[in-house]
């Protein structure tokens, strides 16, 4: 093997694609991007940005999060504190207290542009449960992620 080849397998892998989970619990929008670990599952990742959920910034502090490319992480062997710094925002002891009337929309960029997918918020036994057929498409543009984003959110269960 050529030293080339060993020294791009040690390079850090970026994690692909750009994912950002954008939640809105009653007035307020968290959102935080996701990193894939070396088992293939995405995670939460700092940080945590909080805006009132009719902030114009929304639409353009997610394109920024997006446009950030984050490496694979390790799988965690444990999740104890994981999602700590969104529980501190939300001003929270537990997920499950987040998650209660909440609604999840998560982001993909890819080259095609921007994917929202809705989802079902089914309580701390299903936890947020993808709605596939609602996913929606958008133009990384300001104007077109605010509109798919509030199009998204409607779309929630």
């Amino acid at each position: 093997m050529s030293l080339l080849k060993v020294l791009e397998g040690s390079k850090p892998q970026p994690s692909k694609p750009s994912m950002v989970a954008v939640y809105r619990r009653g007035d307020t929008v968290y959102m935080h991007p996701q990193v894939k670990t070396t088992d293939g599952v995405f995670i939460f990742a700092e940080p945590v940005v909080q805006l009132d959920k009719d902030d114009t910034q929304v639409p353009v502090h997610l394109i920024e999060l997006l446009s950030v490319r984050r490496t694979i992480v390790a799988h965690p062997t444990s999740w104890r504190g994981l999602t700590d710094p969104l529980l501190k925002a939300a001003k929270v002891r537990s997920f499950n207290a987040f998650a209660a009337s909440t609604k999840l929309v998560e982001i993909e960029r890819d080259d095609d542009g921007i994917s929202l997918l809705p989802t079902r918020n089914g309580g701390p036994k299903e936890g947020f449960v993808h709605l596939n057929e609602k996913r929606r498409h958008s133009r990384p543009v300001v104007e077109d992620v605010r509109a798919g984003l509030e199009a998204a959110f409607a779309d929630c269960e």
